[in-house]
């Protein structure tokens, strides 16, 4: 593990909103299924509702952009689903539908997306944060998972955020902002339609 000269500051993280997110991570159902560390294609499907506006040569790529806005960059409930991930496969005959007295037209959509899903007992690398006297908050690097992830992305929009108690350092005193570490994940919480999945783990 390396070491910078630079501490990092306490005050960077309400402990209130650390005490937060670390309560109800001990309480989380366990996930079985273990996939690889990197993001995995899965075949999902949608019924969308479209406007009959948007029902012409480009009928296919409105639907992507509709599905994209509805589920990329969230959590669905088998994980987190990457930005600019979803592809059309198959889309049925549309069905008119009379929905707050407006006209639309209802498609069956199959389509593939990537998507993340931490597992317990997974290991995977995390990028420092912040810390408190409760323990230290990190995040994933898009980049860390595969080279294709240009963004250099931050806590503010990382897909999985780390939370690692202080107590399971050997030497807190040398947590620094901006340090890679790999940590064993010991507990996951991934909710509903939420801008990302919350871990608990372990330095290794």
């Amino acid at each position: 593990m390396s070491v910078s000269k630079k501490p990092v500051p306490s005050e960077n993280v309400n402990p209130s909103i650390l005490n937060k997110l670390i309560r109800p991570l001990f309480v989380l159902r366990v996930v079985s299924t273990r996939l690889p560390p990197a993001s995995t294609s899965v075949n999902l499907t949608s019924k969308p509702y479209i406007e009959p506006k948007d029902i012409n040569i480009n009928l296919n790529e409105n639907i992507r952009n509709l599905l994209k806005k509805k589920v990329e960059e969230k959590c669905n409930d088998i994980g987190y689903i990457l930005k600019d991930s979803v592809n059309i496969v198959k889309r049925s005959l549309g069905k008119l539908v009379y929905i707050n007295k407006i006209n639309n037209v209802k498609y069956n959509i199959d389509y593939t997306c990537s998507i993340l899903q931490p597992t317990i007992g997974e290991t995977i690398k995390c990028c420092i944060d912040s810390k408190t006297d409760a323990g230290v908050i990190g995040y994933i690097k898009l980049k860390d998972i595969d080279d294709k992830f240009k963004i250099d992305n931050d806590i503010t929009n990382t897909p999985i955020i780390c939370i690692i108690p202080l107590n399971r350092f050997e030497n807190p005193e040398t947590i620094t902002s901006n340090q890679r570490i790999n940590i064993k994940i010991t507990a996951v919480r991934n909710k509903f339609n939420q801008s990302n999945i919350q871990v608990v783990g372990t330095p290794v």
